[in-house]
This record gives structure tokens, C-alpha cells and sequence, in this order.
């Protein structure tokens, strides 16, 4: 289907110019033109359109086995064209392999809607998955091993397929999912090693992306508290833990992080109040760490410090 040329109108006629007449008479050779032709192409061009937009969102995916009347009209899975039956018949062919019952018809293929050629190259399987990705359900009895049902029956995973489920268990350690019965996939994060346990969140929908090879599991972004201060985990490992303390002018205080590091961290102490006032660490290890404060003459005091942990939850 050729897009229809338009003219650009000519110089807009100024009554006054010295050239007026010859502007008008231009300007009303152009709009006979486009009245005449261009405009009469456009309109059966945006008919045409119209024609194939509804065929294209009329039209079901073709199943073998199906009764079918004259002038059903189907998308084929095998190369995801549209295709209108000419026989009242039970398909047991798919119609790329059937022109004796089946035309191929004028309108957009299903995998892109704008261009007949596929240019992205969609598959098939591609297409089922963008309208089973709502509906996938979980099995989570084990949540290291889940497995994931798309009630679209795939039969095999080709890269760049997306799946997105709600799974209410979260995973102790390193994971596989098997789709539809397929054999199971190794899960890795997003910077391509193993799940480290709590991976997965259970709060929000996690999104799985397949690389041909594994299935990479995003994590959404997640920030917490509890009695040891706050914290932000992220999906490529990295870590923020903060919190505010009095320091001791007797002991370094413990702080106990809000959650464990997969190593020590990076430790910043800054005491607050009053110029004069120092503070700093000791002890840093995976799970807490020590601090303390002092004034300008060297004596340990009691005040208010702001302590942040920057490291890495899994490595």
C-alpha cells in the first residue's frame, strides 16, 4: 500500500504584491490538482486503511481443527499474516501451506501494524507471549525452582521474550523456571551471576527477560527501615545503609546495619552540632560496624552522628 504524494501548496497569494496575478493563478492550478487528484488518492488510500486496521482487529489466530466459513478471516502463527477463507471447511493446514482454501489478504500483518514486510522480524512464539505476559501464573512450592504456566502453550523460548509474574515466595538462593513445560532455565540478575537469596521481592511483579541462554531477572528499586536505620538494595548489588546515632564518650558504639553486606563496606561518620566535633569508624564488617566521637582536644563525647554503609549486598 503506497502512501499517497502531496503537493506542497505554492507561495500564498498577498493582494498588493506585484506579482499577485501570478501568485493566484499558481495558487489555483495547485488546488485543482489536489482537489482533482491528490486529494481523491488520499481518500482511497485512507479507506484502504481503515479497511485493513479492521481487518487486522478482526481477525483470531488460525487453529487446526477449527471449523471455518467462507470469509473468516485469521492471522497465520507460522508467518503471522492475514488471510480470509474461501471454502466453508475444517482447517487442518495452516494457511501459508493452504492457498487451495485460504487468500492472503490486502491489510497489515499482525507482528507490526504499519508495514506488511515484518521489518522487526517478530516471530510467532514473540507474538503469543505479548498476550499471555498478563496472565502468567506461578508455581512457587519451591521458590528456587519455579515454574511458570503462559496458557499460551509454548514450545519453545527464543530470545527476547519478556515474562512478568507476582511470585509469593521469595528465593533462598540460586534458581531456575521452567515455562510450559520446557525444560527449566537458569536465572541470573541483571549483572549475570546467580540469585543471591531474597532476589526475588514478593511485594511487586518481577519482570524476566530471556537472552537466548538464561532468563534475567529484573528487581525493581526497593527502600526500608527498621530499628538499625534505612536501606536501599539494588538489582546490580550495590547498597546504601544509613542511619542517626549518639556516639558514646566512654566506648565506640556499635551500629548493626539495617541490612547485611555481602562484604565490608565503605563506612562515612559525620558528627553533628557544635564546630569542633570529629567522628570516625573502626571494626567494619559485613554486618556492623564501630564509631565513635571526639572533640578538638582529643576527648570522647556524646553526640548526635550521621553513619552511611556503601557496598555491595551480593557480588
Amino acid at each position: 500500500m503506497t502512501t499517497p504524494t502531496i503537493t506542497d501548496p505554492p507561495t500564498t497569494p498577498v493582494r498588493g504584491s506585484a506579482n499577485f496575478s501570478n501568485q493566484v493563478a499558481a495558487f489555483l492550478s495547485w488546488l485543482s490538482t489536489f482537489a482533482d487528484d491528490e486529494l481523491t488518492a488520499f481518500i482511497t488510500w485512507a479507506e484502504a486503511l481503515t479497511a485493513s486496521l479492521d481487518n487486522a482487529a478482526n481477525a483470531a489466530e488460525w487453529v487446526s481443527g477449527t471449523d471455518y466459513e467462507i470469509g473468516d478471516r485469521v492471522w497465520s502463527p507460522t508467518d503471522l499474516q492475514l488471510y480470509q477463507s474461501t471454502a466453508a471447511f475444517n482447517s487442518t493446514t495452516d494457511p501459508v501451506n493452504d492457498s487451495d482454501n485460504w487468500d492472503l489478504t490486502e491489510g497489515f500483518p499482525v507482528s507490526h501494524i504499519s508495514d506488511t514486510d515484518n521489518p522487526h522480524a517478530v516471530t510467532a512464539e514473540q507474538v503469543k507471549l505479548g498476550t499471555a505476559m498478563a496472565t502468567v501464573t506461578v508455581d512457587d512450592t519451591d521458590p528456587d525452582a519455579l515454574t511458570f504456566t503462559t496458557g499460551r502453550n509454548l514450545t519453545a523460548l527464543t530470545a527476547g521474550m519478556w515474562f512478568a509474574a507476582m511470585i509469593n515466595t521469595t528465593n533462598t538462593g540460586a534458581m531456575t523456571v521452567a515455562i510450559d513445560g520446557l525444560t527449566a532455565v537458569d536465572v541470573k540478575t541483571v549483572i549475570g551471576v546467580d540469585t543471591p537469596a531474597d532476589y526475588i521481592r514478593t511485594d511487586v511483579p518481577t519482570e524476566f527477560y530471556y537472552d537466548g541462554t538464561n532468563l534475567i531477572a529484573k528487581r525493581e528499586p526497593e527502600y526500608g527501615s527498621n530499628a538499625n536505620g534505612e536501606y536501599a538494595p539494588y538489582a546490580n548489588g550495590a547498597q546504601t545503609c544509613m542511619d542517626g546515632i549518639l556516639s558514646d564518650n566512654a566506648a565506640a558504639v556499635s551500629w548493626t546495619y539495617p541490612k547485611a553486606f555481602a562484604a565490608a563496606p565503605i563506612i562515612t561518620v559525620a558528627a553533628r552540632g557544635s564546630s569542633g566535633r570529629s567522628a570516625s569508624y573502626d571494626n567494619p564488617g559485613a554486618t556492623a560496624c564501630e564509631f565513635y566521637a571526639w572533640l578538638s582536644d582529643g576527648t570522647q563525647t556524646t553526640t548526635a552522628c550521621h553513619v552511611t554503609a556503601h557496598g555491595q549486598w551480593y557480588l
